[in-house]
């Protein structure tokens, strides 16, 4: 049996909500490197825009999901 479900069987917005995951876990990970940097004294603000820039787009992704959602019913 393959792992990776048949995408034509997966509820809809499913991708949404995987990008929205993904998203989220890469902020995870940009907030470590920022923690590690920071305690070795190294300058984080490239970081720090690369995780504002994360949120921003977590958050246009959320909203397009409550709009997806909004609509459904």
């Amino acid at each position: 049996m393959p792992d990776d479900p048949d995408p034509h069987h997966l509820p809809p917005g499913i991708e949404l909500v995987e990008a929205i995951i993904r998203a989220e876990f890469q902020a995870v990970l940009l907030c470590a490197a920022v923690a590690i940097r920071a305690g070795t004294g190294r300058d984080c603000a490239g970081l720090n825009g690369l995780i504002a820039s994360g949120d921003r787009r977590i958050a246009e992704m959320e909203a397009e999901q409550l709009e997806s959602l909004a609509g459904d019913r």
